[in-house]
């Protein structure tokens, strides 16, 4: 599967539900991190519920969320996020979905890390938070479940394992693509020996201006120094990143993925998934490339 997923060592409530989860995820390679099935424990009582928070409620945190959602046993208690009506929306729907004040809004996420009955988090922030906030997470005892890509740096990544596996934390890395029955359906035809003897794999990332149309019929990458909007918390957006002055097109997915000091690029965005599902098709998901060439 594509859950990295270690053993807890808690109470014996939370020892128990981790447990099962451990053992799902091993199974089925559970598209999210300790979501447990309502039929296990039939009605989703407090003690059995997993806390969430979400840091990142954009476009990819609002469907991550959404999906997550339709687990009865599974509810968001918190939303950080660096836009206010962002939080203010999440906050909205969560609310009427659960019938009640239960979620709080926050913009500090080291006070969200900071509540006890948070069990995990969900960070589908800008590439350059995705690292620094899932260590915070580790050390704060909480399980994870992290966007692609990664990070932005090898370093970031190694870090992140080695916390995960001193805190006994559920990690699991974005490669939402092994969930997908056509993936795993050629996987398993190469892996079964139905493609003869593979001798080269070729994998692609297509450009980015393909794969969204606002590319097509907006032009970005305005260099042009303008106010920040009122409702984002620009220094928060920044982050582990340099402080830069704001631009019209920075914090958007389109800018964002072609400055350094927040991405590595759409290959890194993208190419993350068709590299993976090559790694899987090949059964090779503990081994790395050992020759790279690149033109640019």
């Amino acid at each position: 599967t594509n859950t990295a997923v270690s053993t807890a060592s808690a109470s014996a409530t939370r020892s128990s539900r981790r447990s099962f989860v451990k053992q799902a995820s091993l199974a089925a390679g559970a598209l999210f991190p300790a979501i447990v099935p309502s039929t296990v424990f039939g009605a989703a009582a407090p003690s059995n519920r997993v806390n969430l928070a979400a840091f990142g409620v954009g476009g990819r945190g609002t469907a991550d969320t959404d999906l997550i959602n339709k687990h009865p046993d599974a509810r968001f208690l918190a939303v950080c996020d660096c836009y206010e009506t962002r939080r203010l929306a999440r906050k909205k729907a969560w609310d009427t979905l659960y019938g009640g004040d239960y979620v709080k809004m926050y913009t500090n996420p080291w006070e969200v890390l900071q509540r006890k009955d948070i069990d995990a988090v969900v960070i589908a922030t800008p590439d350059h938070w995705h690292t620094p906030l899932a260590i915070a997470a580790a050390k704060a005892g909480k399980d994870i479940y992290v966007e692609k890509p990664l990070s932005v740096a090898m370093k970031w990544s190694w870090r992140l394992r080695e916390e995960a596996a001193k805190t006994n934390r559920i990690v699991q890395y974005g490669t939402q693509q092994r969930s997908n029955k056509a993936f795993r359906y050629a996987c398993e035809l190469a892996r079964n020996g139905y493609l003869d003897q593979i001798k080269r794999v070729e994998t692609w990332c297509v450009d980015s201006s393909s794969q969204y149309s606002a590319l097509s019929v907006y032009k970005y990458g305005s260099l042009r120094p303008i106010p920040v909007p009122h409702d984002l918390d620009f220094d928060l957006w920044c982050g582990p990143s340099p402080l830069r002055q704001y631009t019209a097109d920075r914090c958007t997915p389109f800018g964002a993925y072609h400055i350094y000091d927040y991405a590595l690029g759409f290959i890194a965005g993208w190419g993350a998934h068709p590299l993976d599902i090559a790694q899987w098709g090949l059964n090779t998901d503990h081994t790395g490339p050992v020759y790279y060439e690149g033109v640019g």
